[in-house]
This record gives C-alpha cells, sequence and structure tokens, in this order.
C-alpha cells in the first residue's frame, strides 16, 4: 500500500450521501474507456458514478493537461472528491488539482 495520507479518505457509504448534491464534485481518475462502461478489473458493473467527471490520470504529463482541466469546469469552492480502482491515480488527480489551486479534496 503506498498511499499517502496527504488527502482525507471517504468511505463508499460518505460517498453515496453526497452524489448529486450541490457543491460537490466526483472525479473519475480511471482510464476513459472504464468511466464509459468498459470492464478493465473484472467489476460487476461497468460505467461510473452518476454526475461524476473523467479525468484520467494518465493525461496529467501532457501538454494538453490544463485545458483538459479547464474543459471539466471545476468549482473551485466545490468539495471534490476523486476515485480510481486502488488508490494511486486517485492520489496523483487530487495532487495535480491540489497543485492548481483546488481545496477540500477527498479520495
Amino acid at each position: 500500500h503506498t498511499m499517502t495520507e496527504k488527502f482525507t479518505r471517504i468511505e463508499t457509504a460518505e460517498l453515496a450521501g453526497i452524489v448529486g448534491k450541490e457543491g460537490v464534485t466526483i472525479i473519475d481518475a480511471r482510464r476513459p474507456d472504464a468511466y464509459n462502461g468498459w470492464r478493465l478489473k473484472g467489476e460487476k458493473r461497468g460505467g461510473n458514478i452518476p454526475g461524476s467527471r473523467s479525468l484520467y490520470a494518465g493525461w496529467i504529463k501532457e501538454d494538453y493537461w490544463e485545458d483538459v482541466l479547464k474543459s471539466k469546469e471545476i468549482n473551485f469552492d466545490d468539495r471534490i472528491v476523486v476515485y480510481c480502482y486502488d488508490g494511486p491515480d486517485a492520489e496523483m488527480v487530487a495532487g495535480a488539482l491540489e497543485k492548481s489551486g483546488y481545496g477540500n479534496i477527498s479520495i
């Protein structure tokens, strides 16, 4: 388990309770094909959390990262929750968001 405890951890039940609420942005750090429904890790159901935005961790190192980030129209005041399959990608995206000026980030 290589994840640091830099960002607040959120449990599934708490996440379920804030999905769709005003002032909350949910970010899916998985590959876009997973976000779009492909079951890449043998999950029972494909797809994404309703209302979440795809912000793939692999895009961080690309020249277009800032453009992609702007296109997602994430409110700086929102509570942001980043999820992925097993943690490292969520932490990477959370770190990149923080570097771009976002706060109140959970994974």
